[in-house]
């Protein structure tokens, strides 16, 4: 039996079988680089490396909608060799688990199967089982590109989202400063506002406290220059009323000198009478009374202890010492009652009250001068 015309390597695979084996076929899968495999298949057209590609020669049985739904829904997309349906274990995207990993088309595949799809009179083709293989798996690849361009999409439509939400936070963000910046101009245009209101109503308080101290210091110059004046015043009626009063003393003084002197004429005109009588008759004029009184202004009332003692002291005050006991001694021996009887003084009196007036008074003046004597000589 001839062996088929294939390429050296596969001549000398063949030459390890037996003629009288059953006639072998090469394997209708592919390898790494997409190129068709060169090794003689097995009994199911599929050499050892390649023999979980035969899943794609009935890859027909599984639509593409459901490999879809399948990756969509995070599973894997190999076949089960026992049942022939898609695989349920969970997995990511349009990829296969480690049970069906050699179901994994090439890599070549994916990266030419716009191309292929988009090459003409392909029909001619499919009428081998490799390239049923290959169709099925060509299939597969733009489905799994179109999904990935799908996610790629999805994923750049997110890119796009998150760099439009990341150009509106910027923006949000330069509109926050923005505003912030806005807020703080005008918050220190403010500060710098109520500043000068502040340095206003400040400069304002400070005039008018200078105005109230400049009215207050006024004022109060005013009312020491009233005090002053009203103090001038006062001191000059004060002057003026002591220069009265001094007047007025020194006339008293005076006048009570000028009692004092008419009381002493009085006196000695008074001893020089020994008797009165009818022909000479006393009267309460002509008695010379020891009181700071004129002589035609005495009257009974005024004729006491009191009067009498002030007569005195104003005699020893002005006169002196010597006087005064000069006066007292010859007033006791004056108005003492023997002596007035003697001289006949109350009985020459022709009106009775006038008699009594006159005989009280001596005795009241009597009694005083005794007292004064004995208490300043005895």
């Amino acid at each position: 039996m001839s062996v088929p015309a294939f390429d050296n390597f596969s001549r000398a695979r063949a030459s390890r079988y037996s003629y009288n084996s059953p006639p072998s076929k090469p394997c209708a899968g592919f390898d790494y680089n997409g190129h068709e495999c060169c090794q003689l298949a097995s009994g199911d057209g599929f050499c050892f490396s390649h023999k979980g590609q035969k899943s794609w020669s009935i890859a027909g049985s599984v639509s593409l909608e459901e490999r879809r739904r399948h990756a969509n829904g995070g599973r894997c997309n190999g076949v089960a060799a026992s049942t022939g349906n898609l695989c349920n274990r969970k997995i990511w995207g349009f990829t296969f688990c480690h049970s069906h990993r050699d179901q994994q088309p090439p890599a070549k595949f994916f990266e030419d199967v716009f191309d292929y799809f988009a090459t003409p009179n392909r029909g001619s083709e499919l009428a081998t089982r490799s390239a049923t293989v290959k169709e099925n798996m060509m299939a597969f690849c733009l489905v799994k590109e179109e999904w990935s361009q799908n996610g790629r999409n999805a994923r750049r439509r997110a890119e796009e989202e998150a760099e439009k939400r990341r150009n509106a936070a910027e923006e949000a963000q330069r509109a926050w400063q923005r505003q912030q910046e806005q807020e703080a101009a005008e918050r220190r245009k403010k500060a710098e506002e109520e500043k000068k209101k502040a340095h206003a109503f400040a400069e304002k308080l400070r005039q008018e406290y200078a105005r109230q101290k400049a009215a207050e210091e006024e004022r109060q110059r005013k009312y020491e220059r009233n005090r002053e004046e009203q103090k001038r015043k006062e001191e000059e009626k004060q002057r003026e009323a002591e220069e009265l009063a001094k007047a007025k003393r020194m006339k008293d003084t005076k006048d009570k000198q000028d009692i004092v002197t008419r009381y002493r004429r009085s006196c000695i005109e008074f001893d020089k009478v020994s008797r009165f009588s009818d022909m000479r008759r006393a009267s309460f004029t002509t008695i010379p009374w020891p009181v700071l009184r004129t002589q035609d202004a005495i009257t009974p009332s005024e004729i006491s202890w009191e009067f009498v003692e002030k007569f005195f002291h104003f005699v020893k005050d002005f006169l002196g010492p010597a006087v005064h006991r000069s006066l007292l001694e010859d007033a006791r021996k004056r108005y003492h009652p023997n002596r007035w009887a003697a001289k006949n003084v109350v009985n020459s009196v022709v009106s009775k009250v006038e008699r009594e007036q006159l005989e009280s008074a001596g005795n009241t003046v009597s009694q005083a001068i005794n007292s004064i004597f004995s208490t300043s000589f005895l």
